[in-house]
């Protein structure tokens, strides 16, 4: 699948400028109904009708390119700039650096000068689509950098192989077969998916009760997609389930990743997509998913406690990972719920920074974030650590506003709030909170990530972008990063009950003497033994 999608990128980037901008008009035409399509099978639209929207909208997109190709280039151009000027600036929650935000502007200007100069736009969108879906096809985080660059290289290429081939205003009969080709398929593939598509098949007995839930919700079913993990944005995704269908497993407890019919669905009568039903039902987690994360959360402090990472200095930060994971399997735990992060001294203020070979040095501060999953329910857990045993006087000042905005935050979790945002009742989000408590107590603005996210099936679940409710799982992490100097974060695992929050993840205090004082214990044999030497 990676190969095929970094190949399709190439070729867009490459040889987009070759096929005119008619075709490159019905492609985005296609993509755009393909989301809107998604969209309207959430509110009720047959499979059918659906359909026919990818008709009509190819049809559109062929007749702009031909009679209007600036305003064909906009919504290519729109669709450019998410995919590639918003990550930029916004990153994967770092606060965008000067270096980011002028490439940001050139783009933008770019863009602009795509719209008033049609052949220069059918060029940039080629290449800035094209270089984005290479990237996203890599394993690995990408630097920010890297996108425009490898843009501009497909720019270069793609504008001199294009150089004769553009097509003018009279391709109209091009365009119509490009436009007919295009819709022909779309109604093959839709087709093809309501003749073929299987039904769901549930594991057993217990999971009759989420299908009937669901069968409430949306009683002439529909169908059940599958999505791109964000595992592909991990910097080493190996081991973990890239294309997966989480929606699936929570009804049917099965590892099938295709695509599904709910049972009893009609087959032309079927919402176009489930998906967003069913990530409501799991947004609330029942008894005997709760009773999965709390082992999870149980697993991993345990590993952590364990390990005891920053009471010996020397071993490296991968020798502590290393340790950690296998504290964990012991611990009851199948696999890791995301590759862990160790980090000390300067590196612990990249936020998703990979163990390195690097030792733990006396005097520094090292943030251990780390998971694991019980029956694929996850765990996410982090402390940070006074190698040595102590915090300096700094050090200290900077950790307890860390330790005092997770305290304020998790105070005011309740239902009804909301983790960012504004909540229904007027009150602030648990993310403005912490942010308060961090401004009031530090000068430096070194909180640059969202506050938590939802926990389930996946470590980043879905359904908490909205008021929170009895039952929901999510974290409350917040963080200080001073580039080139250091990293604290705290993070915890809270489960929202009638009246606030309580946490999964308990055992290791993270006030700041507990820290000290669980460090001061002297390491036995066996603990030097799991971090030093593994088995």
């Amino acid at each position: 699948m990676t190969v095929v999608a970094a190949t399709l990128g190439l070729a867009l980037g490459l040889f987009g400028p070759r096929w005119g901008r008619a075709l490159l008009a019905s492609f985005f035409a296609l993509l755009l109904a393909l989301v809107l399509a998604w969209r309207a099978g959430v509110g009720g639209w047959t499979f059918l009708g659906a359909a026919f929207t990818l008709v009509l909208l190819e049809a559109v997109g062929v007749w702009l390119a031909v009679r209007r190709p600036r305003f064909a280039l906009v919504p290519a151009l729109l669709f450019a700039l998410l995919v590639g000027v918003a990550p930029l600036l916004v990153g994967t929650g770092s606060r965008p650096s000067p270096a980011a935000l002028v490439l940001g502007v050139g783009c933008l200007a770019l863009a602009v000068w795509g719209v008033v100069r049609p052949a220069v736009g059918l060029r940039l969108v080629a290449a800035a689509v094209g270089a984005r879906l290479f990237l996203a096809a890599l394993a690995g985080e990408t630097a920010a950098w890297q996108w425009p660059v490898l843009g501009l290289g497909l720019l270069a290429v793609g504008a001199a192989a294009s150089r004769r081939a553009e097509l003018g205003h009279g391709s109209g009969r091009l365009a119509a077969r490009a436009g007919a080709g295009a819709a022909l398929f779309t109604l093959l593939a839709c087709a093809a998916v309501a003749a073929f598509t299987p039904e769901l098949r549930p594991a057993d007995a217990a999971f009759a009760v989420r299908l009937q839930r669901l069968q409430s919700l949306a009683p002439r079913g529909g169908y059940l997609w599958p999505a791109l993990s964000e595992t592909v944005t991990w910097e080493d995704a190996t081991g973990y389930r890239l294309w997966d269908n989480l929606n699936v497993r929570y009804l049917t407890g099965t590892d099938d990743r295709g695509l599904f019919r709910l049972p009893g669905s009609s087959r032309l009568r079927g919402r176009f997509t489930l998906n967003g039903e069913v990530e409501k039902l799991r947004a609330v987690k029942d008894a005997t998913e709760l009773q999965a994360l709390q082992a999870a959360a149980t697993a991993i402090v345990t590993a952590v406690r364990a390990v005891a990472p920053g009471r010996t200095a020397g071993v490296s930060e991968q020798a502590v990972a290393e340790a950690v994971q296998r504290e964990a399997r012991a611990a009851g735990c199948s696999e890791d719920s995301f590759p862990p992060v160790v980090a000390s001294g300067a590196r612990a203020a990249s936020i998703h920074a990979s163990p390195s070979a690097a030792p733990l040095r006396t005097g520094d501060l090292v943030v251990v974030d780390v998971g694991c999953s019980v029956h694929h329910y996850a765990s996410d857990f982090t402390r940070t650590f006074p190698v040595g045993g102590h915090f300096s006087e700094e050090q200290r000042r900077d950790y307890e506003a860390v330790y005092a905005a997770q305290q304020a935050a998790a105070a005011a979790c309740r239902p009804g709030a909301v983790i960012s945002g504004k909540a229904p009742d007027g009150g602030p989000s648990l993310d403005a909170v912490a942010h308060r408590i961090l401004q009031e107590r530090l000068s430096e603005k070194g909180y640059s990530h969202g506050l938590g996210h939802g926990v389930g099936l996946f470590v980043h679940d879905v359904g908490t972008g909205g008021p929170l409710q009895p039952g929901m799982v999510l974290t409350i992490e917040p963080g200080l990063y001073l580039s080139g100097k250091l990293g604290i974060r705290i993070e915890d695992t809270y489960r929202v009950t009638d009246s606030g929050c309580v946490p999964l993840t308990r055992g290791l205090s993270a006030e700041p003497a507990a820290v000290e004082a669980f460090l001061a214990g002297a390491p036995t044999a066996s603990e030097t033994q799991r971090v030093a030497q593994p088995p």
